[in-house]
């Protein structure tokens, strides 16, 4: 199955891709398991020293995403460059903030004692729709990433431009590989990524 990149203002199609096959696709999750064996152990300021990296990618490139934005999914040039910003935000946050979210806290039982603890899951899907094609992946990018685990995203159909050069971004600023990866898969293969034992949780945005 083609997957298309499509600009909504002229038609002209921009790029067309073909969908993983289910041996690829099933690489790509095991690249992912194995990488979240790396990831879960890394210390909470290494990954927030890749957040702050992925943040400095954002800005720096903000106009190549914002027009990808733009050709892609039709929103104004004004409001990408905000999108794109917006993102670069999100992961300075959540750099700075992740330690105090994460930490463990002591809670009050019947029990001698008892804790909370935040603990990585390992191979997270997620899910998202195309009109904030950036803004909408990298949100939850940022503290899924902080938390130890590992990204497989499957994104709108009519994005896949976007889905792609997020995975760049990501690589680029630095991220080992299989940490973050996008799926250009069907709708049709998703049950089979949602009910694969290498994923251990489904972010999904969406009607």
């Amino acid at each position: 199955m083609a997957i298309q990149s499509v600009n909504p203002a002229t038609g002209d199609i921009i790029e067309t891709h073909e969908a993983l096959s289910e041996q690829e696709l099933n690489s790509k999750l095991k690249k992912a398991e194995q990488a979240y064996k790396m990831w879960r152990d890394i210390s909470m300021d290494e990954r927030a020293e890749h957040m702050r990296n992925i943040a400095k990618k954002l800005r720096e490139n903000q106009e190549e995403y914002a027009q990808l934005l733009t050709s892609e999914m039709g929103k104004t040039i004004t409001q990408a460059r905000a999108e794109v910003d917006k993102c670069a935000l999100n992961f300075d946050h959540y750099a700075d903030t992740s330690s105090e979210y994460l930490k463990p806290r002591q809670v009050k039982t019947e029990a001698t004692e008892s804790y909370v603890s935040y603990e990585p899951l390992g191979v997270i899907l997620n899910i998202m729709p195309w009109n904030f094609a950036f803004w909408q992946a990298l949100r939850m990018a940022a503290p899924i990433l902080m938390a130890g685990n590992t990204i497989v995203l499957k994104h709108a159909s009519n994005v896949p431009g976007s889905a792609l050069m997020m995975e760049k971004l990501m690589l680029d600023a630095g991220l080992p590989e299989g940490v973050y990866q996008t799926l250009l898969i069907s709708s049709s293969q998703i049950e089979s990524v949602i009910n694969n034992d290498i994923v251990k949780g489904v972010s999904l945005t969406g009607s």
